[in-house]
């Protein structure tokens, strides 16, 4: 049986002038799921969204590129997707472009979360 679950991806500059780069990539047998109108949500994660160069949704990978940064802040996006869930893991993986973007992720509805470090990652699926 597919499970459906809604995760909440946010992806943050660690510097006040570094521009958000990010590209996460599934590697497994999990799909984002782009049928049934299913909302795909980009919101801020605690200042204002940046404005986004660049966005790129497909059922296996998300990839994003702020503007320039001239904020003198951190730069900080929230993506909320829908993901058909295989098995009991989401196995991926997170890519910046030069610069030092922490990701963390959490599932809506449920207490699951955590940060995921570049390269390589799994995430276990909620019971």
């Amino acid at each position: 049986m597919v499970m459906e679950f809604t995760i909440a991806f946010s992806f943050t500059t660690q510097n006040d002038t570094d521009t958000l780069s990010a590209q996460l990539t599934i590697t497994d047998n999990n799909l984002i799921s782009l049928e049934n109108k299913q909302p795909v949500q980009i919101s801020p994660v605690w200042s204002a969204t940046p404005p986004l160069t660049a966005v790129s949704l497909e059922q296996k990978s998300l990839a994003l590129t702020a503007a320039q940064n001239t904020s003198g802040s951190p730069q900080s996006i929230k993506v909320t997707l829908p993901i058909k869930a295989v098995g009991t893991s989401l196995s991926g993986k997170f890519e910046s472009a030069g610069v030092i973007v922490n990701a963390q992720y959490q599932f809506l509805g449920y207490s699951n979360s955590g940060r995921i470090a570049v390269g390589n990652f799994t995430i276990p699926f909620p019971n």
